[in-house]
């Protein structure tokens, strides 16, 4: 009986033992999972702060590049159009020297035309000039010849 009560104790020291061991065992697996929860909720925290941010960043370099945009096509529209007016510019201000030069051109040919005119009248003079001339010398001369 002895021997029996001391397996029979042994056996019980052997569950309880065991028994000790699960439970050790269960807080220990009971830990991990609180651990590894813990962590994976800190992870899981953590990737939505960065998605958060992410989108934040996201959104406000949209916004940076809109309101870019938006310049640029104001300055290039601003740029187009100051280009249009002096362009404008340049033409009226060519065809105005265009029609100024053809009008001091027209002045000038008709300066010319007089001119050439004038010379050829003061030619027809002088040559009328040196016929009377020749003429009264003819006269003086044929007077005093007669005379």
């Amino acid at each position: 009986l002895s021997s029996k009560e001391k397996a029979i104790a042994d056996a019980q020291n052997e569950i309880r033992r065991l028994k000790n061991e699960i439970a050790r065992f269960k807080r220990t697996i009971l830990e991990q999972e609180e651990t590894h929860s813990s962590t994976m909720r800190e992870k899981n925290s953590y990737i939505n702060e960065l998605e958060r941010s992410h989108i934040d960043h996201k959104s406000e370099f949209e916004k940076q590049l809109r309101i870019q945009e938006q310049n640029h096509h104001r300055r290039t529209s601003d740029l187009e159009e100051i280009i249009e007016k002096l362009q404008h510019e340049v033409k009226s201000i060519n065809k105005a020297y265009q029609e100024s030069g053809d009008r001091a051109k027209s002045i000038i040919a008709a300066k010319e035309s007089a001119l050439a005119e004038t010379e050829n009248k003061v030619e027809e003079f002088k040559s009328l000039i040196s016929k009377l001339e020749t003429e009264l010398l003819e006269q003086n001369e044929n007077q005093n010849h007669f005379e």
